[in-house]
């Protein structure tokens, strides 16, 4: 796996509330956090929506920005 997400196109899935990322190619990246209802990838970055409706945002490479 590259050391940078940046470079590669990226899928979001939400699967029993957690927040996966992907490679387009399908292969698993890793888990951004729990409580996720929807995610889109912005850039690189991952703003996940949780049912209380604030909205995370992390970097592709799972680090947590902030709570908007």
């Amino acid at each position: 796996m590259p050391s940078s997400t940046q470079s590669q196109p990226l899928v979001v899935k939400i699967l029993k509330g957690d927040v996966r990322l992907y490679a387009a190619s399908g292969s698993y990246l890793r888990t951004l956090c729990s409580g996720g209802v929807s995610a889109v990838v912005q850039g690189d970055q991952v703003h996940v929506t949780r049912a209380d409706g604030t909205v995370r945002v992390y970097t592709t490479s799972g680090h947590y920005l902030r709570t908007i």
